[in-house]
């Protein structure tokens, strides 16, 4: 993706696509007015004939009951997202589940000490290795609405060893190897956080960060939710103050 930037000024007269697929559309209309040959590896959008219709359907603000739409809400304005996106809106047949997640999503992901584009990035990288396309499409649009540098996220994306902040490489690092395996974590795993000046609260959030992740992943992939226009388009905007 990196080279992708630059393509035009070293003479590049092909470029092949075999990143994930929520970027071959966005990456592939940007190439061909430049006169690129395009080749993409997989399909460049969603189509009914090859993906599942969403087994659970969304229950729009408009059918939602009052306490139902209450948590749609606060998910969509305290996410700054122009619109409750159907991850929550599949959630919303159960109020349980839709204000339990959304209380997890408030205190492990929009607060704690760890700033939260940090672990918008845990978020990407666990759920590219988890193959969960609807979580990596829309936090990588967060990354982005948070002011995650385009290099930092294409890094993130093609190898997160490349990182070149050594502190969020091991945090990174970490994260997805506690939604890998959390028995597989050793003493090394956790002394490296410790040696970039990670205290324990903070070592903990990473671990809670990694299970709401695959939580998110389970939800998203389970119900085959579909991708929302606002995170495929990158229709967000910097909250202010940030």
């Amino acid at each position: 993706m990196r080279g992708f930037r630059s393509s035009n000024a070293v003479g590049i007269g092909i470029l092949g696509f075999a990143t994930p697929p929520f970027l071959h559309y966005e990456q592939a209309r940007a190439a061909l007015p430049g006169g690129k040959h395009v080749i993409v590896e997989k399909h460049l959008f969603k189509t009914r004939d090859r993906d599942p219709m969403p087994h659970v359907p969304l229950l729009e603000t408009e059918q939602a009951p009052l306490q139902v739409k209450t948590v749609y809400e606060e998910f969509h304005r305290r996410m700054s997202f122009p619109s409750p996106p159907n991850f929550i809106m599949t959630q919303g047949h159960s109020l349980a589940v839709a204000r339990g997640t959304w209380e997890v999503v408030r205190n492990v992901l929009v607060c704690g000490e760890i700033p939260r584009w940090t672990k918008e990035m845990m978020f990407v990288a666990i759920s590219k290795d988890r193959t969960c396309r609807y979580c990596t499409a829309a936090h990588f649009a967060c990354c982005r609405m948070l002011g995650v540098e385009p290099d930092t996220l294409d890094r993130l994306v093609d190898d997160i060893t490349t990182l070149n902040d050594a502190k969020l490489r091991e945090m990174i690092l970490f994260a997805v190897k506690c939604s890998r395996n959390p028995q597989s974590l050793t003493d090394d795993d956790y002394d490296k956080l410790r040696r970039h000046g990670l205290t324990q609260s903070e070592i903990v959030e990473i671990v809670g960060m990694s299970a709401l992740a695959v939580y998110a992943n389970i939800i998203a992939d389970a119900t085959a939710m579909d991708p929302d226009e606002m995170f495929q388009l990158n229709l967000m905007t910097q909250p202010p103050g940030l």
